[in-house]
């Protein structure tokens, strides 16, 4: 307004819709504010004034046969305020709905442009090149604008869905989906961290749940299911806060105890034994024990898979004696244990492959 030419048009058309205009952004401005306006309306009303105004503006310019100078100069000062209000629009409502608003919004432009070029070509009786310049010049500007800003936020919301994504993997890969626990990729990192470079004595309790199938099988999965997760909750209340504990898979846990001994390892595990199903139990109406095997680092084992094999065994071995006790592992009474856990993997593998190599062969024919 000061920079004003104080020429026919700024005085009376260009003054006036710029004060209106400023009215209403101040009006939207408040408005959004104060919190009467969600972001979005206030973006669509910005954008239906941005319209409205340069189609006004565009139809004026016409009709009121200004100088060529005035016209070229008043189309060049558009660019300073419509493409930042597209790529505004496009950043804070980035929708179908926004995008198709703002293509009719730039296929208007582009229309009352052409009108106004061919308008004063005609006046001329030649094509007005110096004017036919400076609209592409605004037309191409905003396009460009439109869809350089419209690639830039679709590009970062792939972005953004992509990283959601990997961590929604990240965190199924690490963490068990019905009970919130770590699962075994987090076990196994943990144990890499206790054992290398430097053993750090710790114990692990294979926690089992006795009878789970038969759970599942007379009350359903989903009494399963809230059976685990009240357990889950219990193991980590009765452990103690410095244990971590693991859902391997089904109905096998893992309590790791960093630093504690063997006599207080049988105790917190004993502990477990007794206390740890009762509220499982009462949620699904079933009384439920708990079988769990005992290894010890560095005393058992020191490494993470030797660790775990032991726990194993002396929980297996504890179902093979009437179930519901803690034991620990002990090579001289548990090594028989073991080697019948390996030859009924080792034959479980074999049994798969030929069938499913019979299966290939069978469908081949």
């Amino acid at each position: 307004m000061v920079l004003a030419r104080n020429d026919h048009w700024d005085l009376h058309y260009d003054r006036p819709l710029y004060a209106v205009l400023a009215v209403t952004m101040t009006l939207l401005w408040w408005s959004t504010w104060q919190g009467w306006l969600s972001l979005h309306r206030s973006t669509q009303a910005l954008i239906g004034c941005a319209a409205i105004f340069m189609a006004l503006k565009l139809s004026l310019l016409g009709a009121v046969g200004v100088d060529q100078g005035v016209t070229m100069q008043e189309l060049m000062e558009s660019l300073s305020w419509l493409a930042p209000v597209m790529a505004w629009a496009l950043a804070t409502a980035f929708s179908d709905q926004m995008r198709r608003f703002l293509t009719g919004l730039l296929w208007l432009v582009a229309l009352l442009s052409a009108v106004l070029v061919a308008q004063r070509s005609f006046v001329l009786g030649e094509m007005d090149r110096d004017l036919l310049r400076v609209a592409l010049q605004l037309n191409l500007a905003a396009w460009v604008v439109y869809y350089g800003t419209g690639f830039y936020l679709l590009r970062t919301s792939a972005l953004s869905r992509l990283e959601s994504e990997q961590e929604t993997l990240r965190q199924l890969a690490y963490h068990d989906l019905l009970t919130g626990l770590p699962g075994r990729l987090s076990l196994e990192r943990q144990l890499d961290g206790l054992t290398r470079p430097e053993v750090q004595p710790f114990a692990l309790l294979f926690v089992d749940v006795d009878s789970f199938k038969v759970i599942n099988d007379t009350l359903g999965h989903a009494a399963g299911d809230r059976l685990l997760k009240a357990l889950s909750s219990e193991l980590s209340r009765v452990a103690g806060e410095n244990a971590q504990v693991f859902r391997l898979s089904g109905d096998e846990f893992v309590v790791l105890l960093p630093g504690v001994s063997g006599t207080e390892a049988e105790t917190i595990a004993r502990r477990i034994q007794e206390e740890a199903p009762r509220l499982p139990s009462a949620r699904v109406g079933v009384e439920t024990t708990l079988s769990i095997g005992l290894s010890l680092c560095p005393e058992d084992a020191q490494t993470p898979s030797e660790l775990l094999r032991h726990a194993d065994s002396a929980m297996y071995a504890v179902k093979r004696s009437g179930r519901g006790h803690v034991r620990r592992y002990r090579p001289d009474q548990h090594a028989a244990t073991e080697r019948f856990q390996l030859l009924a993997r080792e034959l479980g593998t074999r049994w798969r492959a030929m069938n499913c190599g019979w299966s290939t062969s069978r469908s081949s024919r």
